[in-house]
């Protein structure tokens, strides 16, 4: 095999494992945080009894939302709408556990979560 071949080779591999390298850099880089807020049950005017309690965050990578409670508040139902779309992807989960749930791909997109507690969380991205 000539010289010129292996050198081909070698960079042709070359670039393409830069190329997926990159790719996977990218992708962990425009992965949000999303803080949700607590959002006002229909009807009702008064917060939790300790706000500080209530806090929801989700982080969003890889086609795949998790969300955190900084206390479960059980059986949660939620709709993530991609703004740009307007596909809405349904969730179900318990909030007792951090498990990935797999939503697809969004560039931007909002999110509402209603627990068994009867609190409901917004956030977006």
């Amino acid at each position: 095999m000539p010289m010129t071949s292996i050198k081909y080779i070698i960079s042709t591999v070359s670039l393409i494992a830069f190329g997926y390298l990159n790719t996977a850099v990218a992708s962990t880089d425009s992965n949000p945080v999303i803080n949700l807020d607590f959002k006002k049950k229909s009807g009702s005017t008064s917060r939790p009894k300790l706000p500080s309690q209530s806090i929801c965050s989700a982080t969003y990578a890889d086609g795949y939302i998790t969300f955190f409670f900084t206390n479960p508040e059980g059986e949660c139902k939620g709709m993530l709408t991609d703004n740009l779309t307007g596909n809405i992807v349904y969730l179900y989960f318990n909030s007792e556990y951090q498990e990935p749930i797999e939503v697809g791909y969004h560039q931007s997109a909002s999110i509402t979560v209603t627990t068994e507690a009867g609190n409901t969380y917004y956030g977006e991205w």
